[in-house]
């Protein structure tokens, strides 16, 4: 008897530890009467930080630089007056989540991730008002280093109302308003930021029609010499994108991008406000797989195409069950003919997949203009509606 109660007393001790092991680190409640970022400097790193609902006035900018902590913003707002950066986070195994970014037509980043933070989840929140309406200028809602990223993931996210003034530049103008942007702003460029996952969010009313993007991905900075070997790995998936000039998604030179299962409504009515493209892939080793692509006017579903010298190339790619449905009437712009998916450009693309898209009402399916395209994979490709021809290769 006295062997079974030294046994009972040995488990309620053992039990005892196991469940206070398990004990999650307290929160801390603070104060809506303390300034925010007295508040955040004053935290340790580790456990969670619940922010009290209401309106924070950021004069400057708010600066979060913690490794191990969940930041709870309970749907405050964040009303910026900080001309630059409304948020700037650096850290390790970082958690923001539940804010709304107003950038209050002034700040012209919502959201700034720094070079080296890693880990990093921002979750629910809203960022918008991020506008110069004065004149044209750079404006981003959410911004992440070209270098030194690693593992950041927006999930659940919304960001609208993201625009500039057109600056008269036509093409690839770095200083233009985008939803997020990836890359092109590190001072100086050690490694390519990588494995950026962007998933369910919803974006709206971004970009101006010259060169905004909803998501941008650029690769400038990577090597002068290899535009290629700016590997960001970057998967978007399962967004919801409308109202979004000049194009829903565009990569410039750099390489592992996957597009899947994404939304984008393109509901413009006339040529006028037509956007140029739902997606523009100068990159390569990318994937553009089940999109759905509807709406007015573009001139482009997809677009691959080379930029820049005559050296650089574009190789494997995979468009794969996409499905893109245009206004039929009528669908010329500017004396641009509109197509499907387009292999444009002057340097060398190959190993292009192409199968199972469904694509309706521009004037042509798929258009080569490209001679130096090699390894084109071609097959089962539903093209309806076409206004001039289903297919135009240039040989």
């Amino acid at each position: 008897m006295k062997k079974l109660g030294f046994f009972i007393m040995l488990f309620l001790i053992i039990l005892t530890i196991l469940v206070v092991g398990k004990i999650e680190p307290e929160e801390k409640v603070v104060s809506k009467t303390d300034p925010i970022q007295s508040l955040l400097n004053s935290s340790d790193n580790g456990g969670t930080m619940i922010i009290p609902k209401g309106t924070y006035d950021i004069n400057s900018k708010l600066i979060i630089n913690r490794d191990n902590v969940t930041i709870d913003g309970s749907g405050s707002t964040l009303l910026c007056k900080s001309k630059i950066t409304c948020l700037s986070l650096t850290g390790k195994n970082l958690i923001l989540k539940n804010f709304k970014v107003n950038g209050n037509e002034i700040a012209k980043i919502g959201i700034q991730i720094e070079e080296g933070s890693s880990d990093v989840t921002l979750n629910n929140i809203e960022v918008f008002n991020i506008k110069d309406l004065k004149k044209s200028n750079w404006v981003y809602g959410i911004n992440i280093s070209a270098s030194g990223c690693k593992n950041i993931t927006i999930d659940g996210c919304y960001i609208h109302d993201i625009a500039t003034l057109p600056n008269g530049i036509t093409g690839d103008s770095k200083g233009m308003d985008k939803g997020i942007m990836i890359g092109e702003t590190s001072s100086k460029f050690t490694e390519s930021s990588q494995y950026i996952n962007i998933l369910n969010c919803k974006f709206e009313r971004v970009g101006s029609l010259e060169d905004g993007s909803a998501i941008a991905i650029y690769g400038f900075k990577a090597n002068s010499e290899d535009m290629n070997t700016c590997n960001f790995h970057v998967t978007i998936k399962n967004n919801y994108f409308n109202y979004c000039h000049k194009s829903f998604i565009k990569i410039m030179p750099c390489s592992y991008v996957s597009i899947e299962n994404n939304d984008f409504v393109n509901p413009y009515n006339s040529v006028k406000e037509s956007m140029f493209s739902a997606i523009s892939v100068y990159g390569s080793h990318c994937e553009i797989i089940n999109n759905k692509v509807h709406g007015g006017y573009s001139i482009l579903g997809i677009e691959l195409s080379v930029s820049g010298e005559d050296d650089t190339t574009l190789q494997d790619v995979n468009i794969k069950g996409n499905n893109m449905v245009f206004k039929k009437s009528d669908n010329k712009i500017k004396n641009t003919v509109t197509k499907g998916i387009g292999l444009l450009g002057i340097g060398d693309i190959s190993n292009i997949d192409i199968q199972d898209n469904t694509i309706s009402g521009q004037m042509y399916g798929i258009v080569q203009s490209n001679n130096k395209v090699k390894n084109l994979n071609f097959k089962n490709n539903n093209i309806l509606n076409a206004l001039k021809d289903f297919i135009q290769f240039k040989s």
